[in-house]
Parts: structure tokens; sequence; C-alpha cells
């Protein structure tokens, strides 16, 4: 996968792909981000928080379309992950997950760097579409995905939730 340089901050990460051994980092990364968790949800990440991560999916969606990607510095310390999945809700586009970066990292132009790294090979597996669901009080977000030329297309409200929570989805084109 990519290895990329913050040239900025002289920061250099590389991409690789997660799997349930991975648990452990990536719970370390959501307790770290308990910003996040808290703008979304009114919680902190609970303890099988990363485990979740692993085995969602979207209805109708299989388990050989989805891939967790990580974000990694060259220390080895997970600096974010990303949750993807293939040919949802309709053949030809990618539906992110999660983005999650942490709390250090955001701001640098990793996350646009990263989306553009997955963005060559998301056009290279076939894909034209990506879609993403944002929290609506998670304003950062919206505008670090507005920014990148996504719009909204749907609005969806999640009162099934224990704190009940409004998110918006937004697409752009690869």
């Amino acid at each position: 996968m990519a290895c990329v340089s913050d040239e900025g901050a002289g920061l250099l990460w590389r991409l690789r792909d997660l799997s349930p051994a991975d648990v452990p980092e990536v719970q370390a990364l959501m307790d770290a981000s308990e910003d996040y968790f808290l703008t979304c949800f009114g919680l902190p990440p609970g303890p099988h928080e990363a485990e979740q991560e692993f085995e969602a999916l979207p209805p109708g969606a299989t388990r050989r379309k989805k891939r967790v990607v990580g974000v990694e510095g060259v220390d080895g310390r997970l600096l974010g992950v990303i949750d993807e999945v293939a040919d949802w809700p309709r053949v030809g586009t990618l539906m992110l997950g999660l983005v999650l970066l942490r709390p250090e990292a955001r701001g640098r132009g990793i996350g646009r760097a990263v989306l553009e790294a997955r963005r060559v090979e998301w056009r290279q597996l076939g894909l034209t579409r990506v879609r993403v669901g944002v929290v609506a009080a998670n304003v950062a977000s919206l505008r670090f995905f507005e920014r990148y030329g996504f719009a909204r297309v749907q609005h969806v409200s999640r009162d099934d939730a224990p704190h009940p929570y409004e998110i918006e989805v937004l697409e752009r084109e690869l």
C-alpha cells in the first residue's frame, strides 16, 4: 500500500490492511479519539468498539466486500482507521463506514492524502463513486468531506440508538 510523507510536519505514514488481530491497536486508537465518540454519540467508546468495527456491515453487504485499513506511522503506531465496503449500496459505489484519525493527526493534511491514496486503488477496483455517512453533530468532519468534493445526498435519523443522532450522507465521483 501507500507510504506518504506529510512534508510540512515531517510525518511519515503508510496504509496497511487490518484484521481482527489488530483489535487492541484499533481499540487504543478509539480510546484516544474519545472526542469523536462524545461529539457523535454522546458517549465514550465502548470496551468492544473495535471488535464491532470489524463485524459491522450495512444491510445486504457481504463480508468479502469489507476492508478495514489502518493508517500507521513509521513508529508503528496506528494513527487512523478507515472502514470500507465495496459495491454498497449499489455496484460501483464504495461506502466509507468509519474514517477516524487520532486527534494529533487531524488538521495536518493526512486525511486528504489518505483519501487520495485510497482513491487510486478504488478506481483500479472499478469503483466509480464513494459515499460516507457523517454524524451531523460532527461539523468538522462534514466540512472536511465537503471541501474534498463530497455533496450531501440524504439525511437519516437514527432514533433506534441509545443516544439518537442524525446522519448526513455524502457522495462524490471517483
